[in-house]
């Protein structure tokens, strides 16, 4: 039993240890209570490193990335340091400053562009959780923001650049100068998907890129952040996001219920000339970023069979996250050309993205989701799960941004990021499996060459199908084009769909500041 104090017989001496006992108590049960879940807030000032792509013979960036007249001479070119203050993880604040100018990144939601989960794991994370996690880590995940005033909310970009011409006239009437002090269209903050804890940043007009910077968060407070944000501990979220290319048990069960599954449905190879590309596939194509591996040399592809019957060399990927000029790597998607029938399902989605809030949505509100499977002859498949079927429509494709669970997309406008987050969208999923004595792995689908996935439906053509892109290592070409049937008895459904279509906000609203 606890007795009443009487602090008027407590002198002052007494009343200080008193009130640092019960501070330490305070501490220690805090320290108790969170045990899994460290976040630290930060104010630290880290190392930019700017313009490190190798450079072509004729001493250009060695980028696919549209670059404006502007790249290399703008002030941000200058800067050597950025300025990361977390007094809350959903408004962080990056700063790059110099003597006379200033641009910060404002309302930064940090734990959006972390690596997460976006479904109930097990009690204690298993290796098919850490697989997900890890699969996150080395996707891209990008936040483009627009330039905004004080008291704007989400997330935006301030700064004392009012240049809004992007060059200046020289000595004469067509001499055309760059304007180092030209205030960006949109500037962006992406988690690199070649290490942990390495980001960039980049800046652009509306012609193209006008600057790029690489920086790296210490792992201290990088794993902090991420652990906070899946709530789990420290080292647990150290060691999930270690690359390995291990085969991981399946436990796709976690992720969805499946509800009906149809018969199988034929899947066609589309193939022929390489023409129009969700993904820009000619341009990088034409600039020699694709090439084959022939008895007579390299060779730029030019029909789409061409990928799986050679073997394929792209540029590598390296630190610090650019592509390499003398170094490339090669890949072998002859699988991808050998697909057998595909498996569809009515499925109910597990995922959230507000999976470890209490105001997760509960509902699917009558919505349906399917999931596709296609299998190929050496018994690798691609799972691609709880795709919404309303938005697979003939308007514009739904992309699936990478393999794993809810991966966002490498170059998300800060616009759409937050209305998506806080939507009833289920997040979809995509692995590459391999069975394997009568049970699924999933396989480590970066180090194959797989990324992304783009899907559009064809209801109303005389043979009805979904058309499914695979793209590539880097997203640098399109791998293959699939025509898969759409079952009798979802036909109806995607034609009213597509008729009744209207791009949602969290795909389609963006400002640019257009005046």
């Amino acid at each position: 039993m606890l007795r009443k104090i009487n602090f008027k017989k407590i002198t002052r001496i007494k009343l200080i240890f008193l009130i640092l006992a019960v501070i330490c108590i305070a501490s220690y049960a805090i320290t108790r209570i969170n045990a899994n879940r460290t976040f630290i807030f930060f104010d630290i000032l880290v190392a930019v490193q700017n313009n490190l792509e190798d450079l072509t013979d004729q001493n250009d960036y060695f980028t696919p990335t549209t670059l404006s007249f502007l790249r290399g001479y703008h002030w941000l070119e200058k800067t050597k340091q950025i300025k990361i203050k977390l007094s809350n993880p959903k408004n962080g604040i990056f700063s790059i400053q110099s003597k006379n100018h200033f641009l910060n990144l404002i309302n930064v939601d940090i734990t959006s562009l972390l690596p997460r989960f976006y479904y109930t794991t097990a009690n204690k994370i298993d290796s098919f959780d850490r697989f997900n996690l890890m699969m996150a880590e080395y996707s891209r995940n990008g936040l483009n923001m627009s330039y905004g005033e004080k008291g704007d909310k989400r997330s935006h970009f301030e700064t004392s650049l009012d240049q809004l011409i992007p060059f200046r006239l020289g000595k004469s009437d067509y001499d055309f100068q760059p304007n180092e002090f030209f205030r960006p269209l949109r500037f962006s903050i992406t988690n690199n998907c070649l290490a942990s804890g390495l980001w960039e940043i980049n800046a652009t007009d509306r012609a193209g890129e006008i600057y790029h910077g690489w920086f790296n968060f210490p792992d201290n407070e990088y794993f902090n952040l991420v652990a906070n944000a899946n709530n789990i501990n420290f080292e647990e979220a150290k060691s999930s996001l270690e690359w390995h290319e291990n085969l991981v048990l399946a436990k796709l069960e976690r992720l969805r219920h499946v509800k009906l599954i149809f018969k199988n449905e034929n899947i066609k190879l589309v193939t022929g000339n390489i023409g129009y590309s969700t993904q820009n596939s000619r341009r990088k194509i034409s600039n020699g970023f694709v090439r084959l591996i022939t008895d007579t040399g390299l060779i730029i592809p030019e029909k789409r069979e061409d990928i799986y019957n050679y073997l394929v060399i792209m540029p590598d990927f390296m630190p610090p996250g650019k592509y390499s000029k003398v170094k490339n790597k090669t890949f072998n998607f002859s699988f991808l050309g050998k697909p057998r029938e595909a498996k569809i399902s009515i499925t109910v989605p597990k995922t959230d993205f507000r999976w470890n809030k209490k105001e997760r949505v509960t509902e699917i509100n009558n919505n349906e989701y399917i999931e596709i499977e296609i299998p190929f002859a050496d018994g690798r498949c691609i799972v691609i799960g709880n795709l919404p079927l309303w938005l697979l429509v003939n308007r514009e494709d739904f992309a699936i941004n990478g393999f794993g669970v809810g991966i966002l997309s490498a170059t998300g406008v800060a616009e759409r990021r937050q209305l998506l987050l806080n939507s009833e969208l289920r997040p979809s999923f995509a692995y590459l499996t391999k069975e394997i004595d009568g049970e699924k792995y999933v396989i480590n689908s970066h180090s194959i060459g797989l990324e992304q996935i783009f899907i559009r439906s064809h209801p109303f053509s005389d043979e009805p199908h979904w058309e499914i892109v695979i793209s590539s290592f880097e997203r640098i070409v399109d791998l293959a084009k699939y025509r898969v049937s759409i079952p009798k008895g979802l036909i109806d459904k995607q034609k009213i769909h597509s008729r009744r279509y209207t791009s949602p906000l969290y795909l389609s609203y963006k400002d640019d500041n257009l005046k």
